[in-house]
């Protein structure tokens, strides 16, 4: 099957797992095609392997040195901090084998990547296994299209969302608030294609296919913006928003398209009551508090998507013609390439520029082990031993910061934050949805969590409060992905902000400091 931007996939009689090939076929010569040499699955997967080996190998035995080292040479075990270090040439060797070990893995899989990057597309014949790049657009199993009710743009799916984005007082603080009020959605089962067969893919788990959006200001029959007026006098008056009746009339047509499956149309609403939606970063309209929102956002049909992963044969069709699944590559598969029929490998060069770059991390590790107290690169560990807060985090000794926020945030970003395994002392389960979530702990030094599920869409967050005066929480994927990590900076703030998220699982925590304040317990609400 050939797809489009020149990509094309071959299936191995011979059942080995499959090569994903670029090049640019457009003017090739039809034999050249026939004399292209693949390299297969077990291959690459047994060279990926043993740079894996290796370097896992170094960095476990350096690991167990330092640590061994910390352990075994004294001092008050009850606090790292005053641990006495006895073996410093032991920590120096630990060290270094433990930089040499992740620069050999990086190093294998940059100088790989980099030979396949440099490569001209059109002398490029074949790359490895498990990873390819699919361009195609959008078709639905059906073959009709949608339309996004106000960009009238042809789609697969749309999605729109009714916010009241106005600024509440919380004693001496004021800050803005994205309350979410309703919403309508609508998608068909969709394909991508080149117009010679179908590719299926589950969208919340590739990239490549974030969809456009709109923001609209609602205004009157008398060509003003509709203002709010609310209570907003704390959290807990969300739901005593005046909404005014043309705003609700909106809002009740949006549950009924939703609940009914019918097409959304808000021409409808745009003649009985007079309202009429101004896109924002027009002339007349900009983002302000005080005012009502619509959020449209949809897949249209008539651009490209591009998009990574394994493509793998099915024997099902669709309209006459070949379907494939593509899944997302997890394995870190190094990239092997055949250049002008010639297999690409390391020069002796390369060789010695990457032993050059083993000598100076060695050397720079040796100059900081000795130069610098050890025991200092232990000093945010003690900050959590001890359990004086939350908000320390290390990474191979060096301190970070979490993501502050001020006493106002918007999220407005849609890439993942980080990765990361999450444990907690105590915790709670919640089997409900995550649009009407309210996760609350009043202990200190703790960490609670729920879990709860998600159709996708626009979530708004709020957290605040805490027996220390501040609250971290985190909103994780069941795909490992942190979508939201952030904390409060001030003392009784609160953080509030929206957020797309995937239809999926989440696991929502919250964490509490040491005492001291006089906030409450500490909670975050998410609504949707």
């Amino acid at each position: 099957m050939k797809l489009s931007g020149g990509w094309n996939r071959y299936v191995n009689t011979a059942k080995k797992p499959i090569a994903i090939v670029r090049a640019d076929f457009a003017n090739a010569d039809p034999k050249v095609l026939g004399q292209q040499e693949h390299i297969d699955a077990p291959t690459a997967k047994r060279k990926s392997s043993a740079f894996a080996t290796i370097s896992g190998i170094l960095i476990v035995v350096g690991i167990v040195l330092f640590i061994g080292s910390m352990v075994f040479s004294g001092g008050d075990s009850n606090s790292i901090n005053s641990t006495t270090f006895l073996y410093p040439p032991v920590l120096i060797l630990a060290a270094i084998m433990i930089v040499i070990g992740v620069l050999y893995l990086g190093f294998s899989y940059f100088a790989v990547h980099m030979m396949v990057a440099n490569t001209p597309i059109v002398k490029m014949e074949a790359a490895s296994t498990g990873l390819g790049i699919l361009e195609a657009k959008l078709e639905s199993e059906s073959g009709n299209t949608i339309s996004a009710p106000l960009a009238k743009a042809k789609c697969t799916f749309y999605d729109v969302s009714l916010f009241a984005y106005y600024t509440m007082h919380q004693g001496s603080y004021s800050s803005t608030v994205t309350y979410f009020l309703d919403s309508d959605w609508k998608g068909e089962a969709t394909y991508l294609t080149d117009g010679t067969g179908y590719t299926a893919l589950p969208f919340e788990k590739v990239d490549g296919f974030l969809p456009k959006a709109n923001t609209y200001m609602l205004y009157d029959n008398s060509g003003e913006p509709i203002k709010i007026k609310h209570m907003g006098i704390g959290p807990t008056q969300y739901s005593k928003l005046a909404v005014p009746d043309n705003v609700a009339s909106l809002r009740k047509m949006l549950e009924d398209a939703r609940n009914s499956g019918t097409d959304l149309s808000l021409d409808a609403i745009t003649g009985s009551t007079g309202i009429s939606f101004v896109p924002i970063g027009s002339k007349k309209s900009a983002l302000k508090a005080g005012y009502y929102y619509i959020i449209e956002s949809y897949l249209p049909v008539d651009q490209s998507y591009a998009t990574a992963g394994y493509l793998e044969h099915t024997d099902e069709t669709l309209r006459g013609k070949p379907v494939n699944v593509m899944i997302r590559d997890t394995s870190n598969t190094n990239l092997f390439s055949m250049v002008e029929g010639q297999k690409s490998t390391l020069s002796k060069k390369e060789f010695r520029n990457s032993v050059v770059s083993f000598a100076v991390a060695a050397i720079i590790v040796l100059l900081l082990a000795w130069l610098a107290p050890v025991h200092s690169m232990y000093s945010c560990l003690v900050l959590e031993t001890n359990n004086s807060g939350p908000y320390c985090h290390y990474i191979n000794g060096s301190t970070i910061a979490l993501l502050g926020s001020a006493p106002s945030q918007h999220y407005t970003t849609t890439i993942p934050i980080s990765t990361s395994t999450i444990t907690s002392s105590s915790g709670q389960v919640f089997s409900g949805n995550c649009g009407t979530l309210n996760l609350s702990s009043s202990s200190t030094r703790s960490t609670s969590f729920a879990i709860c599920t998600w159709k996708g869409g626009i979530v708004n967050i709020f957290a605040g409060g805490g027996n220390s005066g501040f609250v971290s929480f985190k909103i994780i994927g069941a795909n490992g992905v942190v979508y939201v990590s952030n904390y409060t900076n001030s003392r009784c703030a609160t953080s509030r902000g929206s957020i797309y998220l995937p239809a999926q699982n989440y696991r929502v925590q919250i964490s509490t400091g040491g005492g001291g304040g006089s906030c409450g317990a500490a909670e975050i609400l998410l609504s949707g």
